[in-house]
């Protein structure tokens, strides 16, 4: 979203006060409200969830947006009611009521983590990645989100990367589809999500697959 001059008049009126006082403590006057002409709802929204930003994150965010940067929406990365907004309004998009979009999303949120089932892990060579991981202590394998939105088949993929200290990185998986479709918008709002490496599971006979589980800390 991008931010200018134009439609700043209309976002200081919209929820809170306190961009206008920031503003004013810092002598930049924002433009009169017959200067709007259109925002998004969606993202201002998701500023003003944010009025306990630090004095000065608002100067710093509020010159920004008077310099015409282009910014994300700006939330406290523990913000727990901002998230469950996100999922609840991405369930409430695929149909979901809203009463138990909010309830499933609560849900999701509290719990914290959750442990996953890596899918795609037969994919490739990633057999034989899994069966050198297994030999490392846990302690030297670090696991990443890397977001794929562009995938060609889910822009709501999110890649499971496995790093072994000393050693090198590889794309292990990733999360199920199930779950990457609720998580992504997080990650795309820049919310706080990652991931720990749990363990290798798997092949306990010669013609079963190995497997990977991570925990995923919302």
């Amino acid at each position: 979203m991008k931010i200018t001059t134009t439609n700043y008049g209309a976002i200081v009126n919209t929820k809170n006060s306190w961009w206008k006082a920031t503003l004013t403590a810092e002598k930049l006057n924002p433009p009169k409200k017959t200067e709007y002409k259109g925002h998004d709802n969606a993202a201002i929204n998701e500023i003003h969830a944010n009025a306990n930003l630090s004095r000065e994150e608002k100067i710093a965010l509020a010159k920004k947006i008077l310099n015409g940067e282009t910014i994300k929406p700006i939330t406290k990365k523990n913000d727990t009611k901002s998230k469950v907004c996100v999922i609840a309004n991405k369930l409430i998009k695929e149909g979901l009521n809203r009463s138990a979009a909010f309830v499933k999303a609560w849900g999701i949120v509290k719990t914290a983590t959750l442990q996953v089932k890596v899918a795609g892990v037969s994919f490739g060579n990633r057999q034989e990645a899994l069966k050198r991981l297994k030999q490392y202590e846990a302690e030297n394998i670090n696991i990443s989100l890397e977001r794929e939105a562009t995938n060609e088949y889910d822009n709501n993929a999110i890649a499971i990367i496995a790093t072994v200290k000393d050693k090198g990185s590889y794309k292990m998986g990733y999360i199920p589809k199930t779950l990457s479709k609720l998580i992504s918008p997080l990650i795309d709002y820049g919310k706080a999500v990652n991931a720990t490496f749990k363990e290798v599971v798997g092949k306990y006979q010669s013609y079963h697959n190995y497997g990977l589980e991570v925990c995923v800390n919302i």
